[in-house]
């Protein structure tokens, strides 16, 4: 997630605008900005346009194209799988809330889910029954 944030902030830094969640702009330059080429890249090899699953440099789809999303579909859905999100909202409305933020607000918006995550959550199990299997003789 502090990657995530880092690189979408390091964009910003670089001059591109967002407005609703879409950037304004060239999309392809935007995608070389949020994903520079790292070390562990074959050389000349951008990291957005390789697959770390097959190890295989792809081009990125038309669809990602097409949509220009500052927080890629993708990248709403692992915040998913990593805070629990489905407790308290949906996939479509988190992605309409970004689709309403410029890129500061949305930068704002994933720091507070980072320190979210961090945070104790409590839950209720007064309502539950709990089966203690095991020799209790010696708890009191």
């Amino acid at each position: 997630m502090r990657h995530l944030i880092d690189r979408l902030d390091r964009t910003i830094s670089a001059g591109f605008i967002i407005k609703d969640g879409i950037v304004e702009g060239d999309y392809l330059n935007f995608l070389e900005h949020k994903h520079p080429i790292s070390t562990e890249m074959p050389i000349g090899v951008p990291c957005w346009y390789y697959n770390f699953e097959t190890n295989v440099a792809v081009a990125p789809s038309e669809e990602l194209l097409e949509k220009k999303q500052f927080v890629t579909d993708e990248e709403i859905e692992h915040l998913f799988k990593i805070y629990n999100l489905e407790f308290y909202m949906s996939v479509k409305e988190l992605r309409r809330a970004f689709n309403q933020m410029d890129g500061s607000e949305t930068i704002s918006c994933l720091i507070d889910l980072y320190h979210f995550g961090f945070k104790q959550k409590e839950v209720d199990f007064s309502k539950a029954l709990i089966f203690v299997i095991g020799n209790l003789d010696e708890t009191y």
